[in-house]
C-alpha cells in the first residue's frame, strides 16, 4: 500500500530534475554555441553534437541528484508542496553560476582547496548562487502554464547568455589585459 508522502513519489521527483536539468544543460549548449559563432569561434555541428551530449548527460546526472536530494529534503521537513519545476529550473541556474564562478576563481587565484581564504571565497560563491537560486525561483514561482514556460525559456536563455559571455570573456578578452583592467572586467560582467 502507498503511503502519501508530502511533496509526491520519488521517481516524479527525479524524472523532473533530471528532464529540467538536463534541458538546462542542453540550453547553455545552444547558447555558448550561438555565442561562439557569433564571436567568429566557428565549430562543425559535428563537434557542438558532442559537447551538446555532453551538456545534456551531466545535466540528467546531476539532475537524478538533485530530484534525490530534494525527495529527501521533502521526506525529512513534509512541508507543503513545493512548485518542483521552478524550483528545480532556479536550481540549475545558481549551481551553474556557482559552478562558473567557484572553479576558476579556485584554479588561479586560490592555494589549496582547503585552506581558510579558500573556504571562505568559496562560502561567498556559494551565497550568490543561493541568492540566484532565490531569486530566479520568487520570479517563476508565481507564473503557470504558458506563462511559466515562456518565462523560464526567457530566464535561461538570458542567464545563459550571460554566463556564456563571461566564458567567452574569460578566456580571449581578460587573458590580454593587465590586472586592473581584468578586475574592472569582472565587475562589469557580475553587474551585467
Amino acid at each position: 500500500m502507498k503511503q502519501p508522502i508530502a511533496g509526491g513519489s520519488f521517481l516524479r521527483h527525479v524524472t523532473l530534475a533530471a528532464g529540467v536539468w538536463a534541458a538546462g544543460g542542453l540550453a547553455y549548449g545552444m547558447v555558448e554555441a550561438l555565442t561562439n559563432t557569433v564571436a567568429g569561434l566557428h565549430q562543425p555541428l559535428r563537434i557542438w553534437t558532442e559537447i551538446w551530449s555532453v551538456y545534456g548527460v551531466s545535466g540528467l546526472v546531476a539532475g537524478v541528484v538533485a530530484g534525490s536530494l530534494l525527495f529527501v529534503w521533502d521526506r525529512i521537513w513534509r512541508r507543503p508542496n513545493l512548485a518542483l519545476v521552478p524550483f528545480l529550473l532556479a536550481a540549475f541556474l545558481g549551481s551553474l553560476l556557482f559552478a562558473y564562478l567557484a572553479v576558476p576563481i579556485n584554479d588561479r587565484w586560490l592555494p589549496l582547496l582547503l585552506s581558510p581564504l579558500s573556504i571562505a571565497v568559496n562560502g561567498v560563491l556559494l551565497a550568490c548562487g543561493v541568492v540566484a537560486t532565490l531569486v530566479v525561483h520568487r520570479h517563476l514561482r508565481a507564473r503557470k502554464g504558458t506563462r511559466l514556460t515562456l518565462s523560464a525559456v526567457n530566464v535561461t536563455f538570458f542567464f545563459c547568455l550571460c554566463l556564456a559571455i563571461g566564458q567567452y570573456a574569460d578566456s580571449f578578452v581578460a587573458v590580454t589585459m593587465p590586472t586592473g583592467r581584468t578586475v574592472l572586467l569582472y565587475a562589469a560582467l557580475l553587474v551585467g
